[in-house]
């Protein structure tokens, strides 16, 4: 799990797309997964990645929330998200390493 420190910075700092991409594999090397699930959950890393290098806002929970509002009811919609069965694997792994704070959009 990612600590409460870095939960903070990622927050705070400006976003920068590989520094998400190192937390999101960190956090997922640290969670229980069936080794061919972690292998195809790695694979929608960067679609989320890129996902959120093209949202609005200054920080990855500002760029977050603009994803829940925008994007992620196009992806529920079956719209734009990544292929196969596993297309929620890297939000699942954002949302438990707490890497992001989740709004009214994903709490449902």
């Amino acid at each position: 799990m990612v600590t409460l420190a870095a939960q903070k910075s990622l927050e705070d700092l400006p976003y920068e797309g590989d520094s998400f991409l190192d937390q999101l594999t960190r956090a997922q090397a640290s969670m229980r997964f069936h080794p061919y699930a972690r292998q195809q959950i790695l694979r929608t890393f960067e679609p989320l990645r890129q996902t959120l290098d093209a949202c609005h806002g200054l920080t990855l929970q500002e760029r977050w929330q603009n994803f829940e509002q925008h994007i992620w009811p196009q992806w529920l919609a079956g719209q734009d998200r990544p292929a196969g069965k596993w297309w929620t694997g890297s939000v699942r792994v954002a949302v438990t390493a707490r890497l992001v704070r989740l709004g009214a959009a994903l709490s449902q």
